[in-house]
């Protein structure tokens, strides 16, 4: 192992510029629980320390809510984003649907693509784990994919690449 002065000196600036999967889709293993059963998240950060994404493809009725909505927000899909902060401790805005990858924010910014009630988290560390565990596969953003495709489908199509992207690797298929 090296001496600790270069852990202290090196480590930081490498995992200072750590991204993981931010900017990417995780398609959840067919055997997922019943939280993350057939989903697909965004992953909007991920460090070291910690991940934050948003379900994409579980849409949400105001109906079932419990509550009424604002009116202005009447026009904009809702979407079910996760179970932390579920349903009104958490809520964001979903913006970059023209750009190449989707941003979040707690505050309106303009009309929005979407709103996210909740979102998923992982602790240290805990999403690497479970893509090691084979518990997610990971594909590349695509807008097509997240805005053109019938939230249904969604899941399946993201599966169908991973399989292809694992063959591709000759690896296991999820």
């Amino acid at each position: 192992t090296p001496p600790p002065c270069i852990n202290s000196i090196l480590l930081p600036k490498v995992l200072g510029n750590y991204q993981g999967e931010t900017g990417r889709l995780l398609v959840a293993a067919p055997a997922s629980d019943e939280i993350f059963h057939e989903t697909v998240v965004y992953v909007d950060r991920h460090s070291p320390g910690s991940a934050l994404g948003f379900i994409i493809n579980a849409p949400l009725k105001t109906a079932d809510l419990g509550f009424e909505m604002p009116a202005e927000w009447k026009d904009i899909p809702l979407y079910y984003g996760g179970p932390v902060g579920y349903p009104r401790e958490a809520v964001f805005y979903m913006y970059g649907k023209e750009q190449g990858h989707l941003t979040f924010s707690r505050t309106e910014q303009g009309k929005p693509e979407g709103i996210m009630l909740g979102y998923a988290g992982w602790a240290t560390m805990q999403l690497n784990y479970e893509i090691a565990r084979e518990r997610w596969g990971v594909i590349d953003y695509d807008p097509a994919l997240v805005f053109g495709t019938e939230p249904g489908l969604v899941w399946d199509l993201a599966r169908r690449r991973v399989m292809l992207k694992e063959a591709d690797q000759g690896r296991k298929v999820l």
